[in-house]
């Protein structure tokens, strides 16, 4: 008899979607898909996923309850929502064996919120979950510092499709263009980069343009930024961020705070050579050799003069670095992302 397996993923993104389109196609369990956000690409995401999906709210709570009786594992994100965890428990309660799992992206922090988190963690949460999935090794991390046993972590949680996300240009044939790919906010430091970007400008006579793809989730004034060397390609679909990507040397991404951002897998995955902040959380993944320039701070000349110094690579680095990306994205396609699902479900058949 084929397994039910219940996902909960808060907020579904389009990449997500596909991510859940590649376990529907490719093994014989029976999928049920909750958000409990209807976001602007909802109806996009409803079709990839062949309107297999719910929206969870107070009026059909109890209706979702019924379905889950009937399932084996639950797949559940966003678990620092209360919500989520209520809905979790009340679960566990109806049908004390169904099989447990939490998809985490979270990057340990030393602060005084994640020592706080933790006692939180083990008095109300962990004791609900059979095993957790991670991106990476910042969420590996954290994990260890709330005190979960290694055997039940499990990396591979986000991947790339290999298929959309490619090279199709080779770097060093590629203009000196740079690219931002992520939401148009003061965290993702996009104002720095714009400011950044503006006084390299005016300071080098050479044929740069920036990218803008992004998520204008604050409703910003973008015709302010606008000009000839910036431009604005706003809620792109994968493959329009492909043809984009390949057409820039440099993907750039000075963030404030960032766990494991999809962007940088993307931006790898097509070649481009990333200039990140020490703050972002992939790196200590994605990063092999001098694939990546990681920026010691933060501030605007030092953005200025990484974006001085990339321009500077000869075409065997480039070649170089185009390798070594090309090499890294293939540990993060979707057969890997399929392979660790069945990993963690053997797992939880086994205990």
């Amino acid at each position: 008899m084929d397994k039910n397996i219940f996902f909960f993923w808060n907020d579904i993104s389009v990449y997500a979607a596909y991510q859940l389109k590649y376990l529907i196609n490719n093994t014989k369990y029976n999928f049920i898909i909750i958000t409990n956000k209807r976001n602007f690409q909802f109806n996009t995401i409803k079709k990839i996923l062949d309107n297999k999906i719910f929206f969870a709210n107070k009026k059909n709570i109890n209706y979702l309850r019924i379905i889950i009786k009937e399932t084996d594992f639950i797949f559940s994100s966003g678990w620092a929502y209360k919500e989520i965890n209520k809905f979790i428990k009340s679960i566990k309660k109806i049908k004390p064996k169904v099989k447990t799992v939490m998809m985490v992206d979270n990057s340990r922090k030393n602060n005084f919120r994640q020592f706080i988190g933790k006692f939180f963690f083990n008095l109300y949460i962990k004791k609900y979950y059979d095993c957790y999935w991670v991106p990476g090794t910042t969420s590996v991390n954290l994990l260890n510092f709330f005190k979960v046993e290694n055997e039940k972590i499990f990396k591979g949680l986000y991947s790339v499709n290999d298929r959309i996300f490619r090279i199709n240009t080779k770097l060093e044939n590629r203009d000196p263009n740079f690219v931002f790919i992520g939401q148009l906010i003061n965290r993702k430091n996009f104002f720095l980069l714009i400011k950044s970007f503006l006084l390299f400008k005016i300071n080098n006579n050479n044929d740069s343009k920036l990218f803008i793809i992004g998520n204008n989730v604050n409703k910003l004034n973008i015709n302010k930024y606008k000009n000839k060397n910036i431009l604005f390609k706003l809620n792109q679909s994968p493959a329009q961020t492909v043809q984009i990507l390949n057409k820039c040397k440099f993907f750039v991404l000075p963030s404030k705070e960032d766990h494991w951002p999809l962007a940088l897998l993307e931006a790898i995955a097509c070649g481009c050579v990333p200039i990140v902040s020490n703050c972002v959380g992939s790196i200590f993944d994605l990063k092999s050799s001098n694939n990546i320039m990681v920026l010691p701070d933060l501030q605007k000349k030092t953005l200025l003069k990484s974006f001085l110094s990339v321009l500077e690579y000869s075409n065997p680095r480039l070649r170089s670095i185009e390798r070594i990306n090309k090499n890294i994205s293939k540990k993060y396609n979707n057969d890997n992302f399929l392979y660790n699902f069945n990993k963690i479900i053997n797992y939880l058949n086994k205990h």
